[in-house]
């Protein structure tokens, strides 16, 4: 599903309609939050968003990894398994993917050791049979069943936090307030089109506010034309970063957020042409047969204070 062009509208008279709902829905959010949480004795990183579709989290996860693999840290993933059809699996370093089981899991298990588990109790005391030095939250900010050392949320420069409002009155889980409570980090990937960082300043002028770019990993061999696909929140921001990188785009195919890949859509796509290129994400639910004929780009993040990010949460570990 595409998000409601009156999300990023101030004046929208919809997103009025809807703002007694999304008062509900910030109490009901607000209910939640005093729940008592679930302490476990490794340090708990969250890469979490309050803004509903991609933000980031993926990539921002896979880096922190990185980081804490050079203190010789062994990290392992809570993933909560979006549309899996199987809970508490354990995915080992390197694993091929599945089909029926979460596409980010896979991702991050090319970095670490990673649980799936919609039940973050559940799947923390199953990380901790595999001895990990620090566990990190592939999405979960709202879910307070367990105990958060330390959370970054990270955000899509471009989007912003839209109209402000909360669902389904605006795109928001939370209020931007609320939320800036319960995290020790921001992170704005993009250009920061719509200001958010004064906006959070405002908010909270002591909040660490961190700007960065989605790059492709390593020099790529661009070819004449290419055909972009992407399944994932935001498709337009794969492509402009193509473009933005040199990458010549023939076409621009955009389809829903963790699409599956039937024989409907590789039908569709290999009737466009030839020389595809799409993202690591949707490339590992292909079938083997169409990935040869698909070119795939690594991601990976360019901070522009790389070393404040990594002392601030290595300072988190030596508490």
């Amino acid at each position: 599903m595409k998000a409601p062009l009156f999300w990023n509208k101030e004046h929208s008279l919809w997103g009025l309609f809807f703002i007694p709902f999304g008062m509900l829905f910030a109490f009901g959010n607000f209910l939640r939050q005093k729940k008592k949480s679930f302490e476990i004795p490794v340090p708990v990183f969250c890469i979490g968003n309050i803004v509903v579709g991609g933000s980031g989290k993926t990539p921002t996860a896979l880096y922190l990894a990185d980081i804490f693999s050079q203190k010789a840290k062994k990290v392992v993933y809570l993933n909560h398994g979006y549309k899996s059809e199987r809970q508490n699996v354990v995915l080992q370093k390197g694993s091929v993917f599945q089909q029926g089981l979460s596409e980010e899991a896979f991702l991050l298990a090319q970095k670490a050791e990673t649980v799936i588990n919609s039940n973050r109790k559940e799947g923390a005391l199953t990380a901790l049979k595999l001895s990990p030095d620090i566990l990190i939250m592939d999405d979960g900010f709202q879910n307070p069943s367990l105990q958060k050392d330390f959370s970054i949320l990270v955000f899509d420069g471009h989007k912003g936090i839209g109209n402000g409002r909360i669902l389904p009155a605006g795109p928001l889980r939370e209020s931007l307030k609320s939320g800036l409570k319960r995290a020790q980090a921001v992170l704005i990937l993009g250009e920061d089109e719509t200001s958010l960082s004064l906006k959070i300043q405002k908010i909270n002028p002591k909040m660490p506010v961190f700007l960065g770019q989605i790059r492709p990993s390593f020099p790529f061999k661009k070819k004449e034309e290419y055909i972009a696909f992407a399944g994932i929140g935001r498709p337009s921001k794969f492509f402009d970063m193509l473009k933005e990188n040199g990458f010549n785009l023939k076409k621009e195919i955009s389809f829903s957020d963790h699409c599956p890949y039937t024989s409907k859509e590789i039908k569709f796509l290999k009737s466009l042409g030839k020389n595809f290129i799409t993202t690591e994400k949707d490339y590992i639910k292909l079938p083997k047969d169409f990935q040869k004929q698909v070119d795939v780009v690594p991601i990976s993040i360019l901070f522009q204070e790389e070393r404040r990010f990594e002392n601030l949460v290595l300072k988190e570990i030596k508490k």
